[in-house]
């Protein structure tokens, strides 16, 4: 979803993923109650691209500190600043409650105007190119999130 913010469009040809260059929307209007109803499959895979930001994050900590990509004192606030917060209820995130999707929709969307802005940067994808996060929001568990390779599995 940090994709809605941005100046490209990624679509599928033949299995493959391609991204195109747009322009960025000038408004963004999400109605929570029909994102409410998506599977809860859809919403964990934004769960966990967002909640890939945050060893993102720490990969921008470490190419800035060996001068190979200083971090941004304007995208950095965006993706990092709230982070924790937008990932704090998972289970309301994975059945559909307002508040929970809310807070994740900022997230991934103030991210998205975070590439935007910078153009692209570590603290929003490189870990993520060859990570994904995988979490568990089934039955038995609403706290285990582990990170694995080539894999874009998030589970609810």
């Amino acid at each position: 979803m940090d994709g809605y913010a941005s100046a490209g469009s990624v679509l599928s040809d033949q299995g493959f993923k391609i991204t195109h260059n747009c322009a960025p929307p000038k408004l963004i209007l999400i109605d929570l109650d029909i994102l409410g109803t998506a599977p809860s499959e859809m919403n964990g895979w934004g769960y966990g691209d967002l909640a890939g930001k945050v060893p993102a994050g720490g990969d921008w900590i470490v190419a800035d500190s060996l001068g190979l990509e200083i971090i941004d004192p304007i995208a950095w606030p965006l993706v990092q600043g709230n982070l924790r917060l937008c990932l704090e209820n998972p289970e309301g995130i994975r059945k559909g409650e307002p508040e929970a999707l809310q807070s994740l929709i900022i997230g991934l969307l103030l991210t998205g105007l975070a590439m935007e802005f910078f153009g692209r940067f570590l603290s929003a994808e490189d870990s993520m190119k060859t990570s994904r996060i995988v979490c568990d929001f089934g039955t038995n568990s609403a706290k285990s999130c582990a990170r694995i390779s080539f894999d874009d599995l998030c589970v609810f």
